[in-house]
């Protein structure tokens, strides 16, 4: 069995599929900023409906991103964790595939772009306007497609499979966090 979890955008999701990629099971819930708590729960319901457990999933899949920079890093957490806890792997998946795996997907960047995957091209950064014929989601779009982890199945078969310590997020663009003027250094009387 493996698991997916998706926690690049406000929604978080997780589904269960057999090693073939047929959907066995899936919930999504609306969890801003709390997808780690609310992708835990989810997989616990999930294993109950399927009536098997977690020692049984023998593959952990991440929605790698772009998105959220603190959701990227959730879903890679959430795989690496339970990949390393069951002795399995990982696998990672673009937010731009769980919208659109063979098509143009759209995600919010900064207030008046996004970024834009074409199919076979690395994504770029376009203005909102260019965007929006794609499938996406954020910039009052009244036609969202979020990333979501039941989405994944078509992409199971071409799953690149690392180890835990491999795992990492997608990041398109560097982090938009601030950085001290000046380096921190441990010790120093004058901080």
């Amino acid at each position: 069995m493996i698991a997916v979890f998706s926690t690049s955008c406000p929604w978080a999701s997780v589904a269960l599929f057999s090693t073939t990629g047929e959907l066995l099971a899936s919930h999504k819930r609306l969890a801003p900023r709390a997808g780690g708590h609310a992708c835990c729960e989810m997989l616990e319901t999930l294993l109950s409906e399927v009536e098997s457990e977690l020692s049984k999933i023998t593959l952990f899949v991440a929605d790698g991103g772009p998105g959220s920079f603190t959701g990227c890093k959730t879903a890679v957490t959430l795989a690496k964790t339970f990949a390393f806890a069951n002795k399995t792997e990982c696998a990672l998946v673009t937010a731009f595939d769980l919208i659109d795996p063979a098509g143009p997907a759209a995600i919010p960047s900064r207030k008046t772009e996004a970024l834009l995957r074409l199919p076979g091209e690395e994504p770029s950064v376009v203005p909102v306007d260019q965007a929006m014929a794609a499938k996406g989601y954020g910039h009052d779009r009244s036609d969202e497609v979020f990333p979501l982890a039941e989405n994944a199945g078509p992409l199971i078969p071409s799953l690149k499979r690392v180890s835990a310590h491999e795992l990492l997020p997608y990041y398109v663009l560097e982090p938009s966090i601030s950085k001290p003027k000046r380096p921190l250094i441990m010790g120093s009387s004058d901080a």
